[in-house]
């Protein structure tokens, strides 16, 4: 296995899975990926560019920044203590909190409208 695989897949699929995909190199299909949390979706054959711009899309309408802060968050929780891991969450947010896309979230919820992020991102 390589790539990061032999890390990421036990986190992914957990340790009897990975062990048995590896011990008998058994091929995966779309469903079970999907059932094993390997993949968050599956489509049809032939609309895999079509469905991955969509995904992107819709990426694209979220706080960039928010999403680098949650997705550092998640990945160090493997790793971090319960109270170190809330200091680092509260972190994110005051940080986010001074962001534009944090004021402009802030702003459109006070306001009960969709936010408009990614006007001018910062860089992290």
């Amino acid at each position: 296995m390589d790539g990061g695989g032999s890390f990421t897949l036990p986190r992914l699929v957990g340790l009897a899975r990975v062990l048995e995909i590896t011990g008998v190199d058994a091929s995966i299909d779309a469903e079970q990926a999907l059932a094993w949390g390997k993949v968050t979706a599956i489509c049809e054959d032939g609309r895999a560019v079509e469905e991955s711009v969509s995904m992107a899309r819709r990426l694209s309408e979220r706080s960039n920044s928010a999403f680098g802060i949650a997705k550092q968050l998640m990945t160090d929780a493997f790793d971090a203590p319960w109270e170190s891991h809330l200091e680092k969450e509260k972190a994110g947010i005051a940080w986010s909190s001074g962001q534009r896309d944090g004021q402009e979230g802030v702003a459109a919820f006070l306001a009960k409208s969709k936010p408009v992020f990614g006007r001018c991102q910062e860089p992290r």
